[in-house]
């Protein structure tokens, strides 16, 4: 251990002038001319992706080994994650944010939008960029846009998680032709390929009947009243879906053209079928 330590401390030992430079700092003041040791700084990325027990060894080992002058350690890591290891190690009832200050000296949190002015998510611009570099066509492009902005919980939106929705995307289609209500079955694979990644076990049971409308709403912003029309469409698609009576009744229809609510959950099955789980090759992966 004390090796270690000494092996540590010679790499951030100052670097010996060369003459010319010696002249030089003979021209500087006092406090100028002190030693400037080197800094050693170690960058760990991902950290919280590890398994608890792994992740929180590895913080008390930087602790412990590496608690050394001039030499700090940048952790790329999302701290509630790495808040829910601490719990998982030591139960629910530790103050998992307190436990960890023992370890972490200043915390910085990435910008969520891209700047002051466009107030653009992150996650939406590294959509737009991303998107039609592989190959993914203008109209499945604008209805994802349109469902991204809807998305609540924009913290679920992590830039791995618009990653894993662009490669799904490659490989899936929006519908091109339906007899009926073309544009909202467009939303509705829209919203499932958003599903998949961000909420699979609400996508694996929306054509079960365990989800409803409510449950949706909690994860996308829409209304009827949606002051945006992506609120209002993904609204229409959804009631369209998981409350045909009511969706009937609201459009001025006839309730007897109201379709059975077991055939819209066979309809969505069928859309999840035929476009998001039966893939076509086609772009660059």
């Amino acid at each position: 251990m004390t090796e270690f330590r000494k092996s540590l401390i010679a790499l951030t030992q100052p670097v010996k002038e060369k003459p010319a430079e010696a002249e030089d700092e003979a021209a500087k003041t006092p406090d100028e001319q002190k030693p400037r040791h080197r800094k050693l700084v170690i960058v760990v990325d991902e950290l919280d992706r590890c398994r608890p027990d792994y992740a929180l060894s590895l913080l008390e080992l930087i602790k412990h080994f590496f608690d050394v002058p001039h030499v700090h350690f940048v952790l790329g890591v999302n701290m509630r994650e790495l808040e829910n290891s601490v719990k998982a190690r030591y139960g629910g009832g530790i103050n998992a944010g307190l436990y960890l200050q023992k370890f972490v000296t200043l915390t910085m949190g990435l910008p969520t939008t891209t700047n002051a002015f466009e107030g653009k998510s992150l996650s939406t611009s590294y959509f737009e960029k991303n998107s039609a570099r592989v190959g993914i066509n203008q109209a499945q492009h604008e209805y994802i846009l349109g469902v991204l902005d809807t998305v609540i919980d924009k913290e679920s939106l992590t830039l791995r998680a618009i990653q894993r929705l662009i490669a799904l995307l490659q490989i899936t289609t929006l519908p091109d032709m339906s007899f009926q209500d073309e544009l909202l079955e467009k939303v509705a694979a829209s919203s499932l390929s958003i599903l998949r990644v961000i909420r699979p076990q609400t996508y694996k049971d929306i054509h079960t009947g365990k989800i409803d409308l409510v449950e949706l709403q909690l994860i996308f912003e829409m209304s009827a009243e949606g002051h945006r029309r992506a609120n209002r469409l993904l609204f229409d698609c959804w009631q369209l879906f998981l409350q045909p009576a009511e969706y009937t009744k609201r459009m001025g229809y006839t309730l007897d053209t109201a379709p059975s609510a077991e055939d819209q959950l066979k309809r969505i099955h069928q859309l999840k079928m035929r476009h998001l789980e039966v893939f076509e090759l086609r772009g660059s992966l």
